[in-house]
């Protein structure tokens, strides 16, 4: 962020200089044909170049703010996608009057969880299905967002019971570089919810 305003401050100078030199330049040109300024109207080097540098100065403002968006967008499709899935097991669980497991392995940018009926799952094509689809999540599917190492179901797993979805409790949080984050919290009742201080949910445990 620090070398973004640098550049900014640089970017913003070096169009002042250029606006300074082009509005010298054009006066001494006005001064030396005034008639033939007069004659040909329209828009002046002048106006041309400040143009120029207010759309200049409006773009590098704009730039980092989008990569802002974008970031959040990403880590917020990631809990999304956590969210759903684990209300999905839980309802396959009742359904079915069936464990279902959803495993979670690594953490940092390496990642991935998947589920599958009453047993774990190392997110392979093998063992993450259930009726024969893939159930896995990693990521590649949300490139830039990582899980924080401190989540607690990091290298673990949560089951839903049979009885009203119930399961063992936990949480797993995403993160983006720019410092967004947002969790899916799960309780011992089968109680799924999301958890960011910067997307207007409860913090996270």
């Amino acid at each position: 962020m620090l070398k973004l305003t640098k550049v900014r401050e640089k970017l913003v100078v070096f169009l002042f200089k250029v606006y300074y030199i082009s509005t010298i330049l054009e006066l001494k040109l006005i001064g030396h044909n005034t008639m033939a300024h007069w004659k040909y109207s329209g828009f002046t080097l002048m106006e041309l170049l400040v143009t120029l540098a207010v759309l200049a100065i409006l773009v590098a403002i704009a730039v980092p703010s989008m990569s802002g968006v974008l970031e959040r967008r990403k880590v917020h499709g990631a809990g999304e996608k956590l969210f759903a899935d684990l209300m999905f097991a839980k309802t396959e669980a009742i359904k079915r009057n069936q464990t279902v497991r959803v495993s979670f392995i690594g953490s940092g940018t390496t990642w991935c969880y998947g589920m599958a009926i009453d047993t774990s799952c190392d997110c392979t094509a093998s063992d993450c299905t259930i009726d024969g689809v893939l159930k896995v999540t990693d990521q590649d599917d949300f490139p830039g967002v990582s899980v924080k190492a401190g989540s607690s179901f990091v290298g673990g797993s949560t089951s839903f019971t049979p009885l009203r979805g119930a399961a063992n409790a936990g949480n797993l949080q995403f993160s983006v570089p720019i410092g967004a984050e947002l969790g899916v919290v799960v309780s011992a009742f089968g109680r799924v919810r999301m958890c960011s201080t910067d997307f207007n949910f409860d913090a996270c445990p």
